[in-house]
């Protein structure tokens, strides 16, 4: 049977009368098709191809879940308006693939540092202040050498807990910046001082005592003009060690400095003492006893004129060696002290008797 062009319609044609056999190559054109006539099932296998689809006519509607990777996205196709937020995780992104221009200002924060990623090339100058340290956060192992100096410590904010041992030494220290409140007790020994480091100002009144001081500690040289007072003194803290022969001379001592309190029984021998050193003035009243004279150390240039008085001489103690000839005047001797044992043989010559001086009692054998 013959059929005329165009004799067949569509109300000719019984569901699912067109199979693929029946429809020729290139015959189906885009106006013989209905709206959403064709679905997934129609479509064979990898038959949608670059040529078959219109500009901007996939959306996001006509994707399945996953559907797009990496090979179907063009060179720089996805911007930021393309991404939801949040939607780029750490396993989107390649190695290096994030770098200064891609981060917004002030969008790192601490949660998106991993720990020891934030080196010294990393930080520009003067950009940790205080309040960027968590506390205890520096450690000896985060300075380099000499990178803290005094301008980078808070007032009082260096304790005994946060310096190492043997970390003060005198090349940190500005002059006169270690007062006697920054020092524990008991914490300066000898082998931290540096010579002549100890200065008479740096003493407290009654600070140096006798077991500070080294046998033959103190010499002459050491001590300034009058320098040494009684307030600087502890009570017994000069003995004869300590002093070093003729150490003591006049210029070296204050009037009354030295009381009977400050010197140790027995400190004070000949040969601490240098010539004419001890005058009127250095001597407390009733200082001077019997036990503190040695013996032949008194001559007459030490003594003042009428300085000693009967009281002051022991009994039998005045021998013919001890008077300067002619010395003896009437007015040092008290009526009826010289009996005829006192008198050497031959003794008294006329010119000794004052006149009218000699009566018939003073004769022991009257003639």
């Amino acid at each position: 049977m013959k059929l005329a062009e165009g004799a067949v319609g569509t109300t000719q044609l019984i569901e699912q009368a067109v199979t693929s056999s029946k429809i020729a190559d290139q015959s189906i054109l885009p106006h013989k098709l209905a709206d959403e006539a064709v679905t997934t099932r129609h479509i064979a296998k990898s038959a949608v191809r670059g040529p078959q689809i219109a500009l901007q006519a996939i959306t996001s509607a006509h994707l399945q879940r996953e559907a797009v990777d990496n090979s179907h996205l063009a060179m720089e196709s996805v911007g930021s308006a393309q991404l939801q937020q949040h939607a780029v995780l750490a396993g989107h992104l390649a190695p290096g693939a994030v770098t200064e221009e891609q981060l917004a200002y002030d969008s790192v924060t601490g949660e998106h540092l991993s720990p020891q990623s934030v080196s010294s090339t990393k930080l520009a100058d003067g950009s940790v202040i205080s309040a960027k340290l968590a506390s205890g956060a520096v450690g000896g192992n985060a300075l380099a050498r000499e990178a803290v100096s005094g301008e980078h410590i808070a007032v009082c904010a260096v304790e005994e807990k946060h310096l190492a041992d043997g970390s003060i030494s005198d090349r940190v220290l500005q002059e006169e910046a270690v007062h006697a409140e920054h020092l524990a007790p008991g914490a300066v020994e000898r082998r931290h001082l540096g010579e002549n480091s100890v200065t008479s100002s740096a003493l407290q009144s009654g600070s140096v005592s006798g077991d500070k001081l080294a046998s033959g500690a103190v010499k002459e040289a050491h001590l300034a003009a009058s320098i040494v007072q009684p307030h600087h003194l502890a009570d017994h803290a000069v003995t004869s060690l300590k002093l070093s022969p003729e150490s003591v001379s006049t210029d070296k001592l204050g009037d009354l400095s030295v009381t009977s309190i400050k010197l140790a029984d027995g400190s004070v021998s000949a040969s601490k003492l240098a010539a004419l050193a001890v005058q009127s003035e250095h001597l407390a009243a009733g200082a001077v006893g019997p036990d503190s004279i040695s013996d032949t150390s008194v001559q007459g240039r030490h003594l003042a004129p009428g300085s000693v008085g009967g009281a002051h001489i022991r009994p039998m103690s005045v021998g013919n060696g001890h008077i300067i000839p002619s010395s003896v005047s009437s007015i040092q001797i008290q009526d009826g002290s010289i009996g005829a044992a006192k008198l050497a043989e031959g003794a008294v010559a006329s010119r000794h008797l004052a006149a009218g001086s000699v009566a018939g009692a003073t004769w022991l054998n009257p003639r």
